[in-house]
């Protein structure tokens, strides 16, 4: 294939986008100038996909399938910044901690490493906002929220297992208190 057809491609593939992914593509070649996207995009998608005898796709789909790809990237370098910056709030809660109370969020978890710590109270944060059982905008509030609640519900169970579990002492020698 020429490199005039996959740039006519290039062009074809680039108008199908919407605003947004459009955005997206003229910041990753630094340019707005569609003929210069559609000429830039048919040079890497070329590059990229030529020197395989055996590429995935056909030479008609190199375009599109580089596109799919640019915007796959983004999208990851999106999710891995936010998944960042969720973690640098759960950190900067638990540092806020009393240190019975971080004490208690590490039983909880069944862990003292921080970074596994800060992974987990994360990852439950992130599930409690989309399973919508906090209703807050805010991811500091939210964390704030599931910690609270984490710790809460571990000593209620240390309580629990302390008064009634297997083990359980009956308080004084068992006689009613008159």
């Amino acid at each position: 294939m020429t490199r005039d057809e996959l740039t006519a491609i290039s062009t074809q593939e680039l108008e199908k986008l919407p605003p947004d992914e459009l955005e997206i593509i003229a910041r990753h070649f630094q340019t707005e100038d569609r003929a210069e996207l559609a000429r830039q995009l048919a040079d890497e998608a070329d590059e990229m996909w030529s020197g395989d005898h055996e590429a995935p796709v056909p030479e008609d789909e190199w375009p599109s399938a580089h596109l799919q790809l640019l915007l796959g990237m983004h999208r990851d370098e999106k999710r891995e910044a936010l998944v960042a910056e969720q973690r640098r709030i759960a950190s900067e809660v638990i540092d806020g901690l009393e240190p019975a109370r971080r004490a208690l969020l590490c039983w909880r978890f069944h862990t003292t490493v921080q970074r596994r710590l800060v992974a987990l109270v994360a990852a439950a944060t992130v599930r409690a906002l989309e399973e919508e059982l906090i209703k807050t905008t805010s991811f500091k509030e939210a964390a704030a929220t599931v910690i609270d609640f984490e710790i809460d519900l571990h000593i209620d169970e240390i309580e629990d297992h302390y008064y009634n579990g297997p083990d359980a002492r009956p308080i004084g020698d068992g006689r009613e208190i008159p």
